[in-house]
């Protein structure tokens, strides 16, 4: 953590704040969502419970300090970081966090240090690499743009287990190659140990992380892989991919070859203004193989006090999502009605990595293959109608109805579901 502080001295003492104003920030936000954690998404808003958030923002040019708080007396609700019931009451700091950016010759640097979420992807819904759903990171960020090329570097303190201090480190690069196509590329390590703090080869922002650790095995690890991209075919038509790679098998000489690939993958398309009658729509599939974010070390699985980093179902299972909505001009309603077919196999995050491709019964002539998901499946199909009041930028209403259908298809019930945001807020200038 001492190198990026060390950068962030150097490029704040060769530049300055440009500002003759600051401005002061506050707002209070009381949100009321009925959606639980662990349940499939179908609104933006799924992200957080229910409770109040208060946030503080002073900023004088390009130099800011930003904080936020979740206060809940639902303890579902507060899961992502409060644990402790007092008054009856339970709370956690969701945002924290020093900001600085400045500009030196052509490149665009941004400097995060604290507690923060990282927005990595092009998903409707939770990201691959890093999720929407996940847990906001404690670390500090390092961001630079020059041109049409954008590099981040993130160094991650996690939580212990085990005893175990756990570390994960992220950098990535995205190319806007022209108008209409983006690409992103990233990769991660996250790594523990019982001795020290960070490992230096895994802080270098400009060499690959993987060679390094085959190279040089005392670097232990559990590395992804991460290729993204996003194509405008037009301004209110596009494409969407991301792919993920936790381990894919290449050799096939010893039975521990025979590991099955451990990826993901998500698809999407995006239409805006349909038959010019402001109609949108937007589908995306996702699949997830068992074992993906997860390693022969339990200290080392993708996660963050109990919640994944990744897309916040885990693994092995695959999902079909549609999104249909409607904005009127006149009006501040948005209905939409939003489909998703979900398959969940048999394991999962929750599971213990096991390794049936090293059994007796099992060798390299025989091979080893596994169905996906693994079974027994959990099949299900959810529909939501609902709808959108916009009261202001900030503030909205939603309820309607969801209507389920599970376990192959034999068990089906309705629910009424409801999501309320109302925020007031004022800027002070002086």
């Amino acid at each position: 953590m001492k190198f990026f502080f060390f950068i962030l001295l150097i490029f704040s003492l060769t530049s300055k704040v440009n500002a003759n104003q600051s401005n002061i920030s506050l707002f209070i936000k009381a949100l009321i969502n009925n959606n639980r954690y662990g349940e499939i998404k179908h609104h933006e808003s799924d992200i957080l419970g229910s409770g109040v958030v208060s946030g503080f923002r002073f900023q004088q040019g390009g130099f800011s300090i930003v904080n936020q708080m979740f206060l809940s007396n639902d303890s579902n609700s507060t899961k992502k970081g409060g644990g402790k019931k007092i008054k009856g009451f339970y709370g956690y700091t969701n945002l924290g966090y020093i900001q600085y950016n400045t500009k030196v010759g052509l490149i665009e640097n941004k400097f995060i240090y604290g507690r923060y979420f990282i927005d990595h992807g092009f998903s409707k819904m939770s990201d691959l690499l890093i999720s929407q759903d996940s847990r906001p990171m404690d670390g500090a960020l390092w961001n630079i743009i020059y041109r049409n090329v954008e590099g981040s570097m993130y160094a991650i303190q996690l939580e212990e287990k085990n005893n175990y201090k756990r570390y994960l480190t992220l950098h990535s690069l995205k190319f806007k190659i022209n108008k209409k196509l983006t690409l992103l590329f990233s990769e991660s390590s996250l790594y523990s140990t019982d001795k020290g703090g960070f490992n230096w080869q895994l802080l270098n922002p400009v060499i690959f992380w993987i060679p390094e650790r085959e190279n040089y095995p005392i670097i232990q690890a559990n590395g992804l892989l991460y290729f993204g991209m996003h194509y405008d075919i037009k301004p209110d038509f596009s494409l969407y991919s991301e792919f993920l790679i936790d381990d894919y098998q290449i050799n096939k000489d010893t039975k521990g070859d025979l590991e099955p690939n451990e990826i993901g993958f998500t698809l999407g398309i995006d239409l805006k203004n349909l038959f010019q009658r402001n109609i949108n729509f937007w589908a995306e599939y996702t699949r997830i193989t068992n074992r993906t974010y997860q390693s022969h070390f339990e200290q080392e699985e993708y996660t963050h006090r109990g919640f994944p980093i990744g897309h916040y179902l885990g693994n092995d299972f695959d999902l079909f999502q549609l999104n249909l909505s409607k904005e009127y001009t006149n009006s501040k309603l948005s209905p939409y009605c939003n489909i998703i077919y979900h398959r969940n196999g048999n394991n999962g995050l929750d599971t213990i990595f096991d390794e049936p491709w090293l059994n007796d019964n099992v060798t390299l002539e025989s091979g080893y293959s596994e169905p996906f998901p693994t079974r027994p499946v959990v099949e299900e199909i959810q529909v939501e109608f609902a709808s959108d009041y916009k009261i202001s930028k900030t503030s909205f209403l939603n309820g309607g109805i969801r209507f389920k259908k599970n376990q192959t298809f034999e068990n089906s019930n309705i629910e009424f579901i409801f999501r309320i945001s109302l925020s007031i807020g004022k800027t002070i200038k002086y």
